[in-house]
């Protein structure tokens, strides 16, 4: 596995979202921020210490060092993908304040392994 810290990449990847956003003609109410295994994990590093900068994020197989952490984006919709070698489950955490009701699902993606 690469040697990969990404506390020691958040400043440049915020310096470049923030460039991305005032060179382009962004809608900035319809950025999210989603990544695969180490950028699965990167996802939720990044969403937690910029939680305003992202509509919804998307982390697949990654992880959070400190779950405390994830209250910080309490006001964030999340689509969480996990997977396993016996299954590959789905969880989806909407933005109560946005939807007015509780639509937390878990489930289970068709055609994985059982």
């Amino acid at each position: 596995m690469p040697n990969c810290n990404w506390d020691m990449l958040l400043d440049d990847l915020y310096e470049l979202l923030k460039e991305i956003k005032s060179g382009y003609d962004i809608d900035e109410d319809r950025v999210y921020l989603t990544g695969l295994s180490m950028g699965g994990h990167g996802t939720w590093v990044f969403a937690v210490q910029h939680p305003d900068e992202f509509a919804a994020i998307v982390p697949i197989c990654g992880w959070l060092i400190d779950v405390n952490d994830a209250r910080r984006l309490a006001d964030m919709p999340v689509w969480v993908f996990l997977c396993s070698a016996r299954s590959c489950l789905i969880s989806v955490l909407p933005n109560e304040s946005r939807t007015g009701q509780d639509n937390n699902k878990v489930g289970r993606l068709p055609g994985c392994l059982q």
